[in-house]
């Protein structure tokens, strides 16, 4: 055989001829000039940083900002407090001046202003420029406001310095352009929507577009919800694609300004927050806690007396340079403000030097004029941000956990937080009626939408009329069953706070004040924001900082519930009792990280393109970190966010590629369909791959869509230049596509897109969409398989070869282009067509017996003669005549392979195998289950864990019977990633504590249901059942036997896989039972098959790979050759399936 050699075409730089697994010389004199320039440019800001900072140079994270920064890109710069954003903000906005720039420097208050005003005036003197520095404060005196904005109107100014609030002065700011707006600390300018549109307007947006970008969000809400309802959506498609374009060009026709935000716990809010995204390309919220080097604790206290013991017993051992905090919601507050008096009345009189915070305070304490600094920890309090002093500031105290506090008549409006309250009570009461009303309710639920969710809650809480609802049938029922609901929990909750005074529902505490109910959940954000005023970078280093959270005994769950939510972000995070912190060892940090050289606190920083293949799989990956900053290209996203693995901060880019890249040409011109063949090698021509925005058919060469028509259609050519750009960006590629032969493909064709950008690419495998598995693969990395590429090669070879040549036949033969077949389409064709014949020749009649109370049950059985049906019609009763009765152990089955699944789903579920497919890559991709292509059976020891988890959980490990059930292969069995039924798996949802990319389906649960129950099934022991065989007769005529299970005698894994017991029947010999109905249908010996019934066959004899199992059905089922029977889902030919058969049979047979 000849050589296997791969062509690519639409590769920069120039087109790629490679022979596999070579490397090729790929030399571009205009791309290497272009790096030579950008580094150039680099090399210049890296200098200037130096300069201006006297001796500080930029940072890993600061020298991956600047790239983008340098690119003239809405950059969003993420990262948790201290680490250095401020400085490259201040940096940029006098580099940007320097080169004639007009800037704009937005702060969020008047204290951050003035250090931001001083430091930017120190740097200016370094550059031995006049640099025009404005800075306009409510507290200058009214001449000099007055002399301000004359020169911010005139434009006369280089860098204009305002806090937010100058923002409502727009039309001072609007008479000229804006070349940077740098946003410092986000949070609280995005929490005003006016002042989002505001920023808008700066930047250069005008009104139109702003409306444009409100109908685009309106037609994409439209979209979905008619896609869910299975309507048609073209005409909203079309309308889409047109506003698309239209505001595409409206852009490109005017200069817009570069926005430059910076912060560690950002969150866009409403329409304005999505309008913003859409116009920037950027969404500029973001959590992250990467670097982040304190000690988190807490205590608990019985009263006042007791925090101010612990308080001052704290600041005996670590001294001055500390933060009080006061929690203004907490329930608790009367007490902690008590102690924060009498702590600072002590403290003052023993000689530190303490003050309340405002403006002039923080001031002092940045300068080293105050030791200590008494404050409220709420979100945009003036003491928890924009304090930069890590010399000076060394660990806070909270005198309560931060809080966000609800009434509880406003709280249970939520529906989701009515249900989880509603199962908490029902659980504690013991009231199973009330239990399985909340989960019908619950199930509805799940299908309605987050708007009639919100339209619900306002009507509870009424804010709209009750009519909005009622006149809106989708959900009239839904809302009348919630509030029914509301009324009757509500009074019940609070006799229980009542009673216990609090009452714990996970990360959830209802308690009373005063005269309140109120509903508590934690304050993360506060609580990040405030701790991190201890750790800050100084010089190349971070700072270590203590957090200590003085929490009253009785709501300790306030605590626990922060710990639960600190987890989500990073688990190995989290909040440790003081009596286990070693506050000597602590002081020592303290000091030692702000003095002298501390190796272990420098910081190392690498930056990584993460590529995957779904969107959904780059969003769960993302959320492994925090919350993630995405930006937009056209309509690829990449998720940026940081995290700390090990002494090294990672910065993950992360890409989807939406399935393959490339596929082989299709042009006449270039061997056969797209393969030329010639004693030495075998050439496979592949192009990018065009996908239709209207019908999203898949093609390549073609101008317009083969299906529709349609020319407006996404080329794949724009990923590759992402790639190359993004490859060029980072030190590190790390492709991460699925682990199959067509991952291992995908990969190989991103490996040659970036190699000649980037040599440091390398493979990695998940097995589930994990944190610690892509922690794991990332020490696992290797190099492509190259047999693996090879295999899948020759298979897309082989499938042109053979079916595409089959398909142009098809298609000349009955003059129509939509028919085709492939080479492993046609037997699974055969068999379905043969068993139909076999089927109908088989007719027959069938009986089927039902019996009435006590014991219900359906017996079916064939009969040919006619004489005796009609015996059969005209008896009375069943008698069953035990024939014997016998123990038996029954054993776990395996877990499941993807053929398992199919089957099941398909026979216990009635779901067609394409849709169990997807629904599988979706709990795969969203982290929920392992990958769900696989033939293997084997669990690892992670799985085992999961398994001994669960168990322990619901007092069953008595019965955990661990097995790995065989050998390693290449993947695991299909088994869930974390330890939660499905029961326990919305309550994580409905608390957040496990966030999700995607929403939970109905379909979503049974699926993960039945992989749940017999993954922990098969890592628990048999059980023992008493079993009774039965005769079956009916009016003398004996029918056949009954063989059921009457009884356990000793459990196992039927505690979880509940299977039917029939105890009625245990101690009978005989029975006699009233018939309910006869009926008799026409019918055949040989029954229809059913999707699993294909995929058995396909598994038997060795048609297609578990991958693909579903495919070859659904292309059939496209190609118009079968359908599904409508109440058995039966499998069924078509006529033109039939004639496809009998037009291969004949020709190629």
């Amino acid at each position: 055989m000849g050589k296997l050699v791969v062509v690519y075409e639409n590769t920069l730089p120039g087109d790629s001829k490679t022979p596999l697994f070579e490397e090729s010389a790929l030399n571009n004199s205009s791309f290497n000039l272009l790096r030579e320039v950008l580094s150039s440019n680099e090399k210049e800001l890296y200098e200037f940083f130096t300069r201006v900072t006297r001796g500080l140079k930029p940072w890993g994270a600061q020298r991956a900002w600047i790239k983008r920064l340098l690119r003239g890109e809405n950059t969003v710069l993420v990262a948790p407090t201290g680490i250095g954003k401020t400085t490259l903000l201040l940096v940029y906005a006098l580099y940007s001046a320097l080169r004639g720039k007009r800037v704009l420097y937005i702060v969020p208050t008047r204290s951050l202003g003035d250090q931001v005003f001083e430091k930017l005036s120190t740097m200016s003197s370094s550059t031995q420029r006049d640099i025009r520095i404005v800075y306009y404060s409510s507290s200058l005196q009214s001449k000099r406001r007055i002399s301000i904005l004359n020169s911010i109107t005139r434009g006369d100014f280089d860098i204009l310095i305002i806090t937010s609030a100058f923002l409502k002065k727009l039309h001072v700011l609007c008479s000229y352009n804006l070349d940077v707006v740098v946003v410092d600390d986000a949070d609280s300018l995005v929490k005003n929507e006016k002042n989002v549109y505001i920023l808008l307007q700066i930047l250069g947006y005008d009104q139109r577009d702003v409306d444009l970008a409100k109908r685009r969000l309106e037609l994409l809400r439209k979209i979905l919800i008619d896609r869910i309802s299975s309507r048609d959506v073209t005409t909203l498609v079309k309308e889409l694609l047109n506003i698309d374009n239209e505001l595409e060009k409206s852009l490109r026709s005017k200069p817009l300004g570069q926005l430059v935000v910076a912060s560690a716990t950002c969150y866009t809010r409403g329409l304005a927050g999505k309008i913003l995204r859409d116009l920037l390309k950027i969404d500029i919220s973001g959590i992250t806690i990467y670097g982040r080097d304190i000690t988190d604790s807490y205590v608990y206290v019985k009263n006042t007396s007791e925090a101010v013991t612990e308080v001052l017993k704290i600041i005996n051992k670590l001294g001055k340079g500390g933060i009080l905090y006061i929690s203004p919601r907490n329930p608790g507050r009367e007490v902690f403000v008590e102690a924060a008096k009498k702590i600072q009345e002590i403290l003052v009189s023993s000689g530190f030097r303490v003050s309340e915070a405002t403006p002039a305070a923080i001031t002092r304490l940045v300068s080293g004029e105050l030791d200590f600094l008494v404050g409220f920890s709420s979100y945009y309090s003036i003491s928890v941000r924009g304090i930069d002093s890590p010399r000076n500031i060394k660990y806070v105290i909270f005198l309560g956990t931060p809080v966000f506090s609800n009434i509880l008549e406003n709280f249970l409006t939520n529906p989701n937080s009515l249900i989880r309250v509603a199962l908490e009570v029902a659980e504690q009461l013991g009231d199973r009626v009330l239990a399985r009303e909340v989960l019908k309710i619950r199930k509805q639920l799940i299908y309605a939408s987050n708007v009639e969710k919100k339209l619900i809650r306002y009507c509870l809480l009424g804010k709209i009329s009750e009519n909005t609802i009622l006149d809106k049938s989708k959900i009239r029922e839904l809302y009348i069953s919630i509030k029914d609901l509301y009324i009757r929990l509500l009074p019940v909750v609070k006799r229980i706070i009542d009673l216990r005074a609090v009452l714990c529902i996970g990360s959830i505490t209802l308690v009373k004040s005063g005269d309140k109910y109120l509903a508590v959940i934690p304050d993360l954000m506060t609580y990040i924001q405030a701790s991190g005023r201890t750790s800050r970078l100084l010089g190349d280093k971070m700072t270590h900082g203590l957090s200590v959270i003085v929490e009253l005994s009785e709501y300790a769950n306030f605590v626990k519930s922060l710990d639960l939510k600190f987890k989500t972000l990073d688990r190995d995070m989290g909040l440790k009792a003081t009596n286990e912190v070693n506050f000597d060892h602590e002081a020592l940090l303290l000091e030692s990280s702000r003095v002298g050289d501390c190796e272990a606190s420098k910081l190392k920083y690498k930056s990584i393109l993460l590529v995957v293949e779904s969107p959904t799989k780059a969003k769960t990956i993302a959320k492994f970190f925090g919350k993630p900053v995405a930006r937009r290209i056209g309509d690829i996203s990449i998720y940026t966010i940081p995290a700390k693995i090990g002494d090294e901060i990672l910065e993950f880019n992360i890409i989807s590629t939406r399935g393959h890249v490339y596929d082989l040409t299709t042009k006449s011109n270039v061997g056969i369909f797209g393969v030329e063949i010639d004693r030495n090698s075998i050439r496979s021509v592949y192009t990018t791959i065009k996908r239709c925005k209207i019908c999203g058919t898949q093609f390549t060469d073609l101008d317009a869509c083969p299906r529709c028509g349609s020319n407006t259609y996404t080329d794949s050519k724009i990923l590759v230049y992402l790639l190359q750009k993004i490859g060029l960006e980072v030190d590190e590629v790390y492709i991460a596509t699925d682990p199959d032969i067509e991952g291992e493909k995908i990969a190989y064709d991103v490996y040659t897109i970036i190699r000649p950008f980037n040599e440091n690419i390398w493979r990695i495998k998940l097995h589930e969409i994990t944190r610690s598995e892509l922690l794991s693969a990332l020490k696992q990395k290797r190099h492509i398989d190259c047999k693996l590429v090879e295999a899948e090669i020759y298979r897309r070879i082989l499938d042109r070869l053979v079916g595409f040549s089959l398909s142009i036949k098809l298609q000349e033969a009955f003059k129509n282009r939509n028919m085709g077949i492939g080479r492993v389409q046609g037997p699974l064709l055969d068999f379905i067509v043969n068993r139909y014949y076999d089927h109908i020749n088989s007719k027959c009649k069938k009986i089927c017996v039902s019996t009435s109370t006590p014991l219900k049950f359906v017996f079916c059985t064939h009969i040919d003669s006619a004489e005796l049906i009609e015996r059969l019609r005209s008896a009375s009763s069943v008698e069953l005549i035990k024939l014997i009765e016998d123990i038996v152990e029954i054993s776990p089955k395996p877990p499941y392979t993807t053929e398992d699944l199919l089957i099941d789903a398909s026979n216990k579920l009635s779901l067609q195998a394409e849709a169990v497919m997807k629904t599988a890559q979706e709990l795969y991709e969203a982290g929920l289950i392992t990958y769900h292509r696989t033939d293997c059976t084997y669990i690892s020891g992670t799985g085992i864990s999961i398994a001994k988890t669960y168990l322990q959980s619901k007092s069953l490990e008595y019965l955990f019977t661990p097995r790995h059930w065989g050998e390693p292969g290449s993947h695991e069995a299909i088994r869930p990633v974390n330890p939660y039924d499905s029961e326990q798996l919305l309550r994580a949802l409905e608390e957040g504590l496990l966030p999700l990319v995607i929403p939970l389906t109905s379909r979503h649960l049974m699926i993960y249901d039945l992989i749940f129950k017999r993954f922990i099934a098969s890592q628990m022991k048999p059980y023992r059942a008493l079993r009774s065989k039965f005769k079956i007769v009916v009016g003398g005529i004996e029918l056949g036997e009954l063989s059921v299970l009457v009884d356990i005698i000793e459990h196992g894994f039927d505690l979880v896989d509940k299977p039917k017991i029939y105890q009625g029947l245990r101690d009978l010999d005989n029975l006699s039972l009233s018939l309910n109905c006869i009926r008799v249908f026409n019918s055949s010996r040989i029954l229809l098959y059913s999707e699993g019934d294909l995929v058995s066959l396909m598994k038997n004899y060795g048609i297609g790979r578990p991958s693909t199992y579903s495919k070859i059905i659904s292309s059939l089922k496209r190609h118009g050759y079968i359908i599904l029977s409508k109440t058995k889902q039966k499998v069924i030919p078509t006529k033109r399936g039939i004639l496809v058969h009998k037009y291969l049979a004949e020709n190629y047979s």
